[in-house]
């Protein structure tokens, strides 16, 4: 099985709010829809199976083209959504915010993991990936996964079996992939952050 993880493109900066869900949830920018045209192009011989995506719109919106040229089905998940911030991104009182921004900030120079009021840890969203992998399992076909840079670094972590607040060590730039194969030996990462270029073709790293 191998996982194309996916973080999903540039977005638009209005705060969309999606009641159905409790969540701040902005749609692709121009830029973020072009991406997602490149990720398909890159991802069209790469003998998908199955496409997952957040419930986010924006994680669906990246992927929608290459769904469209193979006629998969985009399947949203929620253990693919971003790790809850909680009151972060309810709360619009500016002091709050600001006084849990400098909390967060905090956490991410020591390397901690940690929980927004209302929110969920780390360690929360392994369980998820915990599920997750043991849904994919069953399939044992590639798949693209597309989410959130906060969840795709929590993601490496736990295959990598490393402590979620290591997560702050890590970038992951708009439509960055991250490919990562499992097999008898366990998880094999081949590329992090692959970032794409024109015709979809993979960028040289970032040294």
């Amino acid at each position: 099985m191998k996982l194309y993880v996916v973080r999903h493109g540039d977005k638009v900066k209005e705060r969309d709010w999606n009641d159905s869900l409790g969540i701040l949830d902005n749609g692709l920018s121009e830029l973020g829809y072009r991406q997602g045209l490149t990720l398909a192009s890159y991802l069209l011989d790469k003998d998908i199976a199955s496409v997952y995506a957040s419930r986010y719109a924006r994680t669906r919106q990246t992927i929608a083209e290459f769904a469209a040229r193979t006629g998969i089905p985009i399947q949203t998940r929620a253990w693919l959504d971003e790790i809850d911030m909680g009151d972060y991104l309810r709360e619009e009182a500016p002091t709050v915010r600001d006084s849990m921004e400098e909390e967060w900030t905090r956490n991410q120079r020591e390397y901690r993991d940690y929980r927004y009021s209302g929110g969920e840890t780390g360690y929360e969203v392994f369980l998820r990936i915990d599920r997750m992998v043991e849904e994919l399992k069953g399939e044992a076909a590639n798949a693209v996964l597309v989410s959130h840079e906060g969840w795709i670094k929590l993601f490496l972590c736990r295959i990598l079996d490393l402590d979620p607040g290591m997560r702050f060590h890590f970038r992951v730039d708009t439509c960055g992939i991250m490919e990562a194969e499992y097999g008898e030996d366990g998880w094999l990462v081949s590329a992090f952050n692959l970032r794409l270029g024109a015709g979809g073709t993979a960028l040289p790293a970032v040294q």
